[in-house]
């Protein structure tokens, strides 16, 4: 749960949220129904822990993400599913080619429907199929979504705005400060979304001490964990962090120790990462080999799997 004190957004319309308030746990994230084990899917096969492995109906999904139960799978034109390692492939009801965000310790699915001025935020339990809460706020743009618990982080690039959502109260508040993309507890990636900011001087791209204000490391694109115990991005060889070279930074945000495991980048220099729910490992493929790297002993294992084109979830 995040504990930082916001001030709230003027002029910010809200809608009660339909489910009852509650408090979010960190640690249940480790201890959802689905496990901490890796999760990864071929084409529309979606490769389980415990070894099950389920057809989502999907051929070519833009992008696959976790929850406590099962994997959600998105299509640009054939809609979102929830699927479970028992076989159960549900549709969510959502509109096509939509941008979603998941929380592996719950099963909840948020996203954003845009009106004239405004934007609202939904939140739908995927294990019941029941809309949770719909919040309306005063970004319309397409957003970049994270949901952490209870909290949703709303972030638009293009205006360099950040709204923290706390999605069972109904209460919007802007983030805690200026060109924040994403936040854990008291860390934060900053990176204004729009380089045009970088270059005048406004925002420099990296990751805060909210306490403190004070940048702890620089870099483009770092992405926290599921729990909030590490930052993640590509490095290169001067220690910046980029997306055009060969080795993937994991950086303990208590201790400012960063681990670095060689990786050979994807088509484009991109490689997409996961870790498991519990952080203790961070996974991705390289080609059809699936490479599995333990944070805390710098240990990694490489398995070849039986697939086209193989990607985590």
């Amino acid at each position: 749960m995040r504990r930082t004190c916001l001030r709230a957004v003027p002029g910010a319309l809200l809608l009660l949220p339909l489910a009852a308030c509650g408090d979010s746990d960190p640690a249940a994230a480790a201890s959802g129904p689905l496990g901490n084990g890796v999760v990864w899917a071929d084409g529309s096969e979606i490769h389980f822990p415990g070894g099950e492995v389920v057809d989502s109906g999907q051929d070519e999904p833009m992008a696959l993400s976790r929850t406590s139960h099962g994997v959600v799978s998105s299509d640009w034109d054939a809609g979102t599913v929830h699927v479970t390692p028992d076989g159960a492939v549900t549709d969510l009801g959502l509109p096509d080619a939509v941008r979603v965000a998941t929380d592996p310790g719950q099963p909840m699915v948020a996203w954003m429907t845009y009106e004239p001025f405004d934007g609202v935020l939904h939140v739908l339990d995927a294990t019941t199929g029941t809309e949770q809460a719909a919040i309306r706020t005063d970004l319309e743009h397409d957003l970049e979504i994270s949901l952490d618990g209870d909290t949703a982080w709303l972030h638009s690039g293009g205006s360099a705005t950040t709204l923290r959502v706390d999605w069972r109260r109904g209460k919007v508040t802007k983030a805690p400060a200026s060109f924040v993309r994403d936040v854990r507890g008291h860390h934060a990636t900053v990176e204004g979304g729009n380089e045009n900011f970088v270059e005048a001087g406004v925002a420099k791209p990296g990751i805060v001490d909210l306490r403190t204000r004070r940048m702890i490391r620089r870099g483009w694109d770092w992405a926290f964990s599921p729990l909030g115990t590490y930052a993640v991005g590509i490095f290169g060889e001067d220690g910046d962090s980029t997306t055009k070279n060969e080795e993937i930074g994991v950086l303990d945000l208590a201790s400012g120790r960063l681990t670095r495991f060689p990786i050979v980048l994807g088509e484009g220099g991109w490689t997409e990462w996961a870790w498991t729910p519990d952080d203790t490992s961070i996974y991705w493929f390289e080609g059809t080999e699936l490479v599995v790297c333990e944070v805390a002993t710098s240990d990694c294992k490489r398995d070849a799997v039986d697939a086209d084109q193989p990607q985590v979830a």
